[in-house]
């Protein structure tokens, strides 16, 4: 074989690549900054807010948390849940009520 059609000059990297699979291209990851998530709260803080704190509400800035974590991990409400040492239902309830109010602000 000619060394030109050889794509694997080096059999660690030929073996490497079998092992673990081709490298992946990582993307630009979307991180928002604390300045983007305050402002993002001031937007929707009267709308996701409880009115009272009973029963141990959650706070409007880890109901916001919460969801830019559901959108980050596609939807995974057992990990989120898990992560905010809350019930499933409880993530549920908190990410359909941020969605709501992140598209109102949207539009």
């Amino acid at each position: 074989m000619d060394s030109d059609d050889d794509i694997y000059n080096d059999e660690l990297e030929m073996l490497d690549i079998i092992e673990h699979g081709f490298p992946r291209q990582r993307n630009a990851v979307f991180a928002p900054t604390k300045k983007t998530v305050f402002h993002l709260l001031t937007l929707i803080e009267h709308e996701i807010e409880f009115p009272s704190d009973m029963n141990d509400s959650i706070s409007p800035i880890n109901q916001l948390l919460s969801c830019l974590r559901f959108y980050a991990t596609a939807g995974h409400l057992s990990s989120i849940a898990d992560f905010e040492g809350m019930a499933i239902s409880s993530a549920s309830r908190i990410i359909k009520k941020s969605f709501r109010s992140n598209c109102s602000t949207t539009s």
